[in-house]
């Protein structure tokens, strides 16, 4: 029976070597082990934070009368939830020409709204049109201020209970200082988290409206406007030149007059050389 027992032992014991060793090959061999259940219920129960894109968008359009589509454009901003954070207006009046006005606004509607109120804008637009959309990705930048404000105000009730807890008045201060400190950071990095919950939720819309370019300009008060500004430019050019040569002239006389006084006297010295060369060559 002892004999029976031991060899019954034995196989079961060469049983279990293989998958022992099977198991040391394995984690050798760098195979991950299975994810156990607990785990995975745990890596489930994390939070997971949305994408923070920061989106904005240029765009020009030219419609027929500026003043009726900024009034269009405002009733839509509101009707998708945003606002007009910005105007401006700019009134362009040439020789001739009736005046013009051109609008810039600047405009925040919900991200998620951006494509359809930029396709509702350029429904208003009757002429050329240019469009221009970018983003910008702030999560990572979300996520680290979320965390440090966390870490700061577990740091803030740690200050607390020591503040409490001193027995001194340096000691008490000098905890109140850094609490000081950690609360100015506090409130630093909550603006900054409002900021761009902010600056992700609304979309921001750069729009220029100017007036319709007329496809044929020409008309007998143009030409004339034409003629006006060629004779303009005639007269321009004459007494261009006019102050051209005056300035020249000031210029040259100057340096004639320096340079011909010397040459001058240098002349007459001559002359009156020779003239005694021959009175004494004739005496």
């Amino acid at each position: 029976m002892l004999t029976a027992l031991g060899l019954a032992g034995c196989s079961r014991a060469s049983e279990e070597a293989p998958s022992a060793a099977a198991l040391v090959a394995a984690k050798g061999a760098g195979e991950a082990p299975a994810p156990v259940a607990a785990d995975g219920a745990k890596a489930a129960s994390l939070p997971k934070t949305s994408r923070k894109v920061i989106r904005n968008a240029e765009l020009a359009i030219e419609v027929a009368s500026p003043a009726a589509a900024e009034s269009r454009v405002s009733s839509l901003v509101e009707s998708l939830g945003g606002y007009i954070a910005s105007s401006e207006r700019q009134v362009v009046a040439d020789e001739g020409e009736r005046s013009q006005a051109r609008v810039t606004l600047s405009l925040r509607v919900p991200a998620a709204r951006l494509d359809e109120a930029l396709r509702e804008i350029k429904r208003l637009g009757g002429g050329a049109e240019t469009e221009k959309i970018g983003s910008e990705d702030v999560t990572d930048e979300y996520i680290d201020v979320d965390a440090r404000i966390t870490n700061q105000r577990r740091l803030e009730q740690q200050l607390a209970g020591i503040l409490a807890q001193a027995n001194t008045v340096d000691s008490a201060l000098k905890v109140h200082h850094e609490l000081t400190d950690v609360r100015t950071e506090i409130d630093r990095l909550e603006g900054r988290k409002r900021f761009l919950e902010t600056e992700t939720s609304l979309a921001k819309i750069s729009l220029s409206l100017a007036p319709l370019r007329p496809i044929v300009a020409a008309t007998p008060s143009g030409f004339g406007v034409d003629v006006r500004r060629a004779a303009t430019d005639a007269v321009s050019l004459a007494a261009g030149i006019v102050t051209l040569g005056i300035r020249a002239a000031g210029v040259l006389v100057p340096i004639a007059v320096i340079s011909g006084l010397p040459t001058a006297g240098l002349v007459l010295w001559l002359r009156r050389r020779q003239r005694k060369l021959a009175v004494a060559l004739s005496g």
